[in-house]
Formats: C-alpha cells, sequence, structure tokens
C-alpha cells in the first residue's frame, strides 16, 4: 500500500523524540502498529508508529519512550523467543523492562473494503487497562489517517486536528469526525431503494408484489409500550414475546463489520421486563449500604477519573466503573438479572432490523443520545447533546427505543451475560459518551474482561423470561 501523501505533509508534524527528562509526566512506551493483512509495509507502519508517538508526544500528558529504544528491546526480545511481539502480555513485559508506566499499543484491521483501527492504553502498575480508542472508516491513505487521528483522541480525551486537509483539501472534510462516513452515506438505502421498483413494476405489469418490500427498512413496526409495572416490576418495561431481527441489516447500515455478524439472526424470546433507564449510582448505593454489594467489585471518585459513585451530585448517573460481579450482584438483590445480547438488543431495536433505537435516522439533530459530540471533540463534529460525559439517566427521552427503553445508545456500555467472541471476555452494548455515533449502533459489539472496572461501562437489569 503507498503512503505518498502521507509521505508529503508527515514531515510537517513528526520531530525527533526528545529524550526522557524529569518532567513529572507519566512514561508510556507506545509499540508498533500491527497492521497484518492490511497490506502496509514494515516500513509505512512504522511511519505511522512514528506520527501515533508525535501525537502522543503533542498532547502533553506524557513522556514518551523513543521508538528506537522501544524497536531495539522488541529485537533482543525477538531473538530470545523467536516470536513478532504484537500480543499484550509481550508487550506489558518490555514496558516494564524499559521502565515505563504505561503502554500503549494498537493495530489495524482490514476487513473487505473498510479498516478498523484500536489503542489500548494499558496501566502497568495497576495491570489493568486503563483507555481505549476505536474508529472504523476507509482502507485509503487520507482515511487511515484520520482513522488514527479520531481513535487517539478518544484514547487520550482530546481533539486532533487533521493534517490531512491542507495536504488533500478535496473529500476530506468529512472524514474528519468519529463517524462521519453515515452521515453522508447512511440514508444512501432509503434514497436507492425505490430505484429498481419502477423496473420490477413495468415489466411484469401491475402483478408483482415487490413494491412491497420497498418501504422495509423505513416503516418501523411499533410495538405497544405496556404501562410501568408495580412492585417488583416497578420502573421496568415489558417487551412482548415473539421474533425479531438481530444484527447489522447491511441494506440499512453501512457500517456493518464482522463483529456485528456475530449475533445475526431471527431469534425467538419470551416476553421479559427491562429496566426503563440504567441502574443509577444512588440505587447502587443502597446495595452497599445493605451488604449486597462489595466495594471491591467497583471504584469511587477519585480511584479513577470519571467514577460517578462518591461524586457530588451524580446520584441519578449511571453506575460505572463497575465490574461484572459487581453488577450481576445488584440485580440479583433486586431479584432481576442482567440481560442477554439478544434480550439487549431486542429492548434496544424492537422487531424490525433499525440501526439505532429511534430509527434509521443518523445523528442529525441534537439531543438524541449522550455520544462523543461537539462538547467531547471539538470542532470535528457538529452534534451536541449537552454533556461532556455521563448525563442523569433518561436525559434523553427523544431517543427512546419502541419499546420505550431510555439510553440504550450512548451514555455508558452496559453489561450482558453473553461471551464476546467465544472468549473470556462478556459483551458490552450500546455506546458511550466517549464514543462517536458508529459505536451507539444497536448491533455495535465490544468485550471487556468481567475485573474490568470502566467509567464508560455500567448496566441495567431484566426479569421474566430467559
Amino acid at each position: 500500500m503507498r503512503l505518498t501523501s502521507i509521505s508529503i505533509w508527515l514531515g510537517l508534524v513528526l520531530s525527533p523524540l526528545p529524550a526522557l527528562a524529569q518532567t513529572g509526566l507519566p512514561v508510556v512506551a507506545v509499540f508498533p502498529l500491527n497492521g497484518k493483512g492490511t497490506g502496509f509495509k514494515t516500513a509505512e507502519l512504522e511511519r505511522l508508529t512514528e506520527y501515533v508517538s508525535a501525537q502522543v508526544t503533542a498532547s502533553k500528558k506524557y513522556q514518551v519512550v523513543p521508538q528506537s529504544e522501544i524497536r531495539s528491546a522488541i529485537k533482543n526480545q525477538v531473538k530470545k523467543s523467536y516470536k513478532q511481539c504484537f500480543d499484550e502480555k509481550c508487550q506489558i513485559e518490555i514496558g516494564k523492562s524499559i521502565a515505563a508506566e504505561k503502554t500503549i499499543f494498537g493495530g489495524i484491521s482490514k476487513f473487505g473494503k473498510r479498516c478498523m483501527v484500536n489503542f489500548t492504553l494499558y496501566d502497568l502498575e495497576k495491570a489493568t487497562s486503563e483507555e481505549a480508542g476505536s474508529a472504523r472508516g476507509g482502507c485509503g491513505e487520507d482515511d487511515v489517517l484520520n482513522l488514527l487521528d479520531v481513535a487517539l483522541g478518544q484514547l487520550l480525551s482530546i481533539t486532533i486536528q487533521s493534517q490531512v486537509a491542507s495536504a488533500t483539501p478535496a473529500p476530506v472534510p468529512v472524514k474528519v469526525a468519529p463517524a462521519p462516513a453515515p452521515v453522508v452515506h447512511a440514508p444512501a438505502p432509503v434514497v436507492q431503494a425505490p430505484a429498481p421498483a419502477p423496473k420490477a413494476q413495468v415489466q411484469p405489469a401491475v402483478v408483482t408484489p415487490k413494491p412491497t418490500v420497498q418501504p422495509a427498512p423505513v416503516v418501523f413496526q411499533q410495538p405497544k409500550i405496556q404501562p410501568t409495572p408495580q412492585g417488583s416490576r416497578a420502573g421496568m418495561l415489558m417487551v412482548a414475546e415473539g421474533r425479531f431481527t438481530m444484527g447489522c441489516n447491511a441494506r440499512n447500515d453501512r457500517s456493518c463489520d464482522f463483529e456485528d455478524a456475530d449475533t445475526a439472526g431471527n431469534p425467538w424470546l419470551g416476553t421479559f421486563w427491562v429496566d426503563k433507564t440504567e441502574v443509577t449510582v444512588e440505587a447502587f448505593r443502597r446495595c452497599v449500604q445493605a451488604g449486597v454489594c462489595s466495594e471491591a467489585t467497583f471504584l469511587k471518585k477519585g480511584q479513577r477519573s470519571a467514577c460517578n459513585y462518591g461524586s457530588k451530585g451524580k446520584q441519578n448517573h449511571p453506575m460505572n466503573c463497575v465490574n461484572w460481579f459487581g453488577a450481576n450482584s445488584f440485580c440479583s438483590y433486586m431479584k432481576k438479572r442482567l440481560p442477554s445480547e439478544q434480550e439487549w438488543e431486542k429492548s434496544a431495536r424492537g422487531i424490525d432490523g433499525r440501526s439505532f433505537p429511534w430509527g434509521l435516522e443518523y445523528f442529525t439533530r441534537n439531543k438524541l443520545a449522550n455520544i462523543a459530540d461537539k462538547k467531547y471533540l471539538g470542532n470535528s463534529t457538529n452534534y451536541f447533546d449537552g454533556y461532556s460525559n455521563s448525563a442523569p439517566v433518561g436525559s434523553f427521552p427523544q431517543g427512546a427505543s419502541p419499546f420505550g427503553v431510555l439510553d440504550m445508545a450512548g451514555n455508558v456500555h452496559e453489561w450482558t451475560t453473553s461471551k464476546y467472541s467465544n472468549k473470556q471476555h462478556k459483551s458490552v452494548r450500546g455506546g458511550s459518551w466517549a464514543n462517536g455515533p458508529e459505536m451507539a449502533r444497536v448491533t455495535s459489539r465490544l468485550g471487556a474482561h468481567p475485573n474490568e472496572r470502566h467509567p464508560r461501562i455500567g448496566f441495567r437489569c431484566v426479569a421474566g423470561a430467559n
């Protein structure tokens, strides 16, 4: 893969990284990007890694270990083990050997004509993943650079101004946002769907039933919202039994990826009840006071950035920084349980295969969900929801699902009981305040270790049929 335009302007961005000085900033090791299967050559990946290191340095949040020192340590490791150092365990060991406090490791993956960039910030002292960033889009030269900027912006909680626009000004501005491609293309199926219809109507005269297929992607079936029950079902909504469309629908959604396809189908579920909102800090606090929910399962304010428990004025915000076991204990305490992925997705999208809880509409108007907006990402997006991190539960009634369930897109990811890609990780759904629109799709999936206590992960409970 050529990097012609990158070579033109990377020299303007990259400058030799200084030797580590006593600045008081945490020392971070940025490991070489893993681009296996993408077509990038080793030299190109090295230049992209240098670019990432330069952007991390420019954030003024970390001291960055020079790439030459990291490459030397990797070469020594390869000589000993005869293996490449792309796995997390190896990079953590090398990070410790060069006296780093944190590591950043990431990669570029290619699936068909689309690419994905992922970054993870790992705290070596705490032995836990601290932050993550991801972005999906095209695989062109400029596309990949923009994906790096977006994913790094999420990882470091900063706005990175893309340099591509000045080098190749033509089509780039549309691609600067976290996931802008759907802003331009998401409505395409709706516009194009009628195109073949006239031909279908002309050839078989009036006999063909095809016109009934055309409205399917946009005319949604709205289940009746059942009244909130009393007693043990207070604050919950009923999801009626029956089948529903699960998984990404490529006809409606151009952001379908390999992870979404893992769950595709038309499953049947019995009637169950789902919490109308995410579990709040105040509700979880009562479980702690009752001696059921253990303090070992969550983090408080001051233990990690953006944790809501113990934060003044956030009693009605979602309980976050809680691991899977703490969430499961709370649901059991309430005589409920965590949802499966199937239950979560049906609650979020209804039965008709929509991309977002409110339908197919992309984020063309404000106040639909709490995602990474203008306040969080700066001028790289025009969407505005008014919150820079979590919002009080139920703050976005316009984004309700067909069953009336709130905050199924954004605010915090939510734990489920389902395994993620047959690994030890659990699937989390729904996107968060720090993710772009693509992660807010009802089919989008991420995985997290059950012990993870992350500011962007919360939960809600269900009850009834399993």
